[in-house]
């Protein structure tokens, strides 16, 4: 399917050809928009992502026995929590493994944000 190429007398180009290309042009702004509205939607979507959870009262971590440590190279991961829904859930009381050589635990910790209340800073490995 061969499609009519504009015809070019001198400097001017047919005028099936010219409102040919300001349709294109048209189209693409339009799709040139709604990646920019996408783009906003994703950007703002991953703010509330992110959003923050927190606590007036630091809930109780539980008692875990800690058992024999199955290397000297593991590492005790004591008080550890996550968020879930719109409280902590605990995971700490665990052995781990450094994820390379020379690597410690850093604890986590709770942080005081102004009349919010408070939320957990998770530990981290570090170098």
């Amino acid at each position: 399917m061969n499609l009519p190429l504009p015809m070019i007398t001198g400097k001017h180009i047919d005028r099936s050809a010219n409102s040919f290309i300001k349709s294109t042009i048209a189209i693409m702004k339009k799709n040139v928009l709604r990646l920019l509205l996408l783009s906003v939607i994703i950007f703002f979507g991953s703010f509330y992502a992110s959003a923050q959870v927190y606590v007036r009262i630091r809930p109780v971590a539980p008692i875990v026995v800690r058992t024999a440590q199955p290397s000297h190279e593991h590492v005790w991961i004591d008080e550890e929590w996550e968020p879930n829904g719109n409280a902590y859930r605990y995971t700490g009381g665990h052995w781990e493994m450094p994820p390379h050589p020379g690597y410690r635990w850093r604890r986590g910790h709770w942080r005081r944000h102004h009349a919010d209340g408070e939320r957990w800073v998770a530990g981290s490995w570090r170098r």
